[in-house]
């Protein structure tokens, strides 16, 4: 697989399921957040719902996940490189992320760049606290954090 190839299947789901293109609502956590976030350079999304979202250096794009994709994300500032600017330029949707007060994956760095170039005005940020990256094997077990989450995502969705 590859970050591409994981983005022509969701283009081919949306497809295959004659989706509303003007009133979509996408949810991706961890690297399909950053797939996600890429079909807002396709689609004029209207909801973007991302947990943990990743980011990515360009040059990583096409590569297959193997030694090869590796070696770019261990090279020194490679996440620097990301296209998550370009990929939100013109994303005007409202916007909601979870994240994970104790993720050992996704670097402040990457929240940063998410948070800067998201609508201020329509986006919504809510730190999970005490919480590793893998955020719904963590929330499956926590009731009340899980309510909370449905109840943000509902209160979001009415505003949205």
């Amino acid at each position: 697989s590859s970050l591409i190839k994981r983005q022509n299947e969701a283009l081919g789901i949306i497809e295959h399921f004659n989706m509303d293109i003007n009133n979509l609502t996408v949810i991706g956590t961890s690297m399909g957040g950053y797939i996600a976030t890429s079909l807002a350079k396709v689609f004029d999304i209207k909801n973007l719902i991302l947990f943990c979202p990743a980011a990515y250096d360009i040059k990583a794009w096409n590569v297959p996940f193997d030694e090869r994709f590796t070696s770019i994300l261990r090279r020194d500032l490679s996440l620097l490189k990301s296209n998550i600017k370009e990929l939100l330029a013109d994303f005007h949707g409202k916007s909601i992320l979870f994240l994970a007060e104790k993720d050992e994956i996704i670097q402040p760095i990457i929240v940063e760049m998410y948070q800067s170039v998201l609508n201020k005005e329509s986006n919504f940020t809510h730190i999970i606290s005490d919480c590793p990256h893998p955020i719904h094997r963590w929330v499956a077990e926590k009731e009340n954090e899980k309510d909370r989450i449905k109840e943000e995502i509902r209160k979001f969705m009415s505003f949205a």
